[in-house]
């Protein structure tokens, strides 16, 4: 959250980033289906280990989703009021 608020949120707008945090979580979803690449915690095979770091690949596609939904609104403020 303290990298958040430093963090000049109109940068993502950029086609460079938002693209390239799309890339990275659709890569990591990816690598989970690949049997050996996955951490297996609690029984579930849906974690990634860099290191000394695991994380669901899966949070970080929610936060994907609500950027490129957000980028994709901006870019079409003008059609938004029409059905």
């Amino acid at each position: 959250l303290c990298v958040a608020t430093k963090f000049n949120y109109r940068h993502l707008k950029s086609p460079v980033i938002y693209g390239a945090i799309v890339a990275v979580t659709l890569a990591a979803l990816i690598v989970i289906l690949v049997p050996g690449f996955s951490a297996i915690r609690n029984g579930a095979g849906r974690w990634l280990q860099i290191g000394p770091v695991q994380f669901q690949p899966s949070e970080l596609a929610k936060v994907a989703v609500i950027v490129l939904t957000a980028v994709m609104l901006t870019h079409r403020s003008e059609r938004i009021g029409s059905f």
